[in-house]
């Protein structure tokens, strides 16, 4: 399985990508959107886990090219409304940080891909 993840915080992104590798995930990361759209438009994806005050309509984009990606959110000001148009937006999921553990973080991509049909 392979994973994208979008994440401004270089450290939370290689902690993350130690827990998916750890658990036989390739992992990508990278910290702009604009690096993001270029790995998926050369690689495929399982999911993509985006975290950025912009993500939203790079949801849509997403879901526009690659409809079968599974798409989380992660937002550090989570807000009701957010979590709604990420929704809107094609998102499959809406993660709130801080997340309770690496660990816990991971399994959650495990089930949302399982969810999802992937041989997980």
């Amino acid at each position: 399985m392979r994973v994208l993840l979008i994440e401004k915080n270089s450290v939370l992104g290689g902690e993350i990508e130690k827990g998916l590798n750890v658990k036989g995930f390739m992992a990508d990361v990278t910290e702009s959107l604009e690096d993001g759209e270029y790995l998926m438009d050369i690689r495929n994806y399982d999911l993509v886990m985006v975290s950025d005050k912009n993500a939203l309509s790079f949801v849509s984009r997403i879901k526009e090219k690659h409809s079968s990606i599974v798409v989380l959110v992660s937002s550090d000001n989570p807000t009701s409304e957010e979590e709604v148009h990420a929704f809107e937006q094609g998102a499959d999921d809406y993660i709130a940080k801080p997340y309770r553990s690496i660990k816990a973080l991971v399994a959650r991509i495990e089930a949302r891909l399982r969810f999802w049909g992937s041989n997980v």
